[in-house]
């Protein structure tokens, strides 16, 4: 993975903008401008991947968005104190993913003022991720090392859409000990999946199950497609 390099000349169209608080946004160099967008490339969050969406919603969501507000509200809490997150809907298009970058950002931002240029978090989605690992037994893959390097340390790690596929039992295998070391340090996980929780168990079982479900909070999102809505 390539060193980050801020262009200075980006500021001007800053993807932040539509959820930053600072009223005030000159032509001068934007020191939280640049450690977010630092922040966002070192979780592999890049392009438009990293712009904040607008949701709203469904009525039968009301519980579900009002308790990851409340996360949201006092993330640095939640990520400092080594909890876990599990959104899961058998529906599609419902904001699973959507929350979770909303999550990882409000974090960046809870910290900003006080980090390094270095990897604090890291949104991985489960196609890319499990794609490297295969790659990387024959031929070492640069994002997979990347990734590798960081897992366990990072303060917080997202894994999008656990559903992804039928894991292999070297799958499984690698994704336990990941979550396990995880767990041992106290470190926050995040997931999402289009499984039900009994489902979750059938498919990446017990052992694997046992550890994102057991060791998360958990929210049900029951609503359907929600991806041209407006909100929160």
């Amino acid at each position: 993975m390539r060193e980050f390099e801020y262009d200075i000349n980006t500021k001007d169209k800053c993807w932040y903008k539509s959820i930053c608080d600072h009223s005030k946004c000159g032509n001068e160099f934007c020191i939280r401008h640049y450690k977010i967008d630092a922040l966002t490339y070192m979780a592999t969050l890049e392009g438009k991947q990293k712009y904040p969406v607008q949701l709203k919603p469904d009525a039968v969501d009301l519980e579900a968005f009002k308790k990851l507000k409340n996360i949201k509200t006092n993330i640095k809490d939640f990520v400092e104190s080594g909890k876990n997150l599990l959104i899961y809907s058998e529906h599609t298009g419902n904001g699973k993913t959507e929350w979770l970058k909303k999550l990882l950002l409000a974090y960046f931002d809870s910290i900003w003022p006080f980090t390094d240029i270095e990897c604090r978090g890291l949104f991985i989605s489960m196609s890319k991720f499990i794609s490297a690992m295969k790659a990387n037994i024959s031929k070492e893959d640069p994002y997979y090392k990347y990734v590798m390097d960081n897992i366990i340390d990072a303060d917080v790690v997202i894994f999008d859409e656990i559903n992804y596929k039928e894991w292999t039992s070297y799958e499984q295998e690698n994704m336990l000990n990941i979550i396990s070391q995880r767990l041992a340090i106290g470190k926050s996980t995040m997931y999402s999946t289009n499984y039900n929780l009994q489902t979750i168990e059938q498919k990446l079982g017990t052992r694997l199950s046992s550890r994102i479900i057991g060791q998360s909070v958990l929210v049900e999102f029951k609503g359907s497609d929600r991806r041209n809505s407006e909100g929160v």
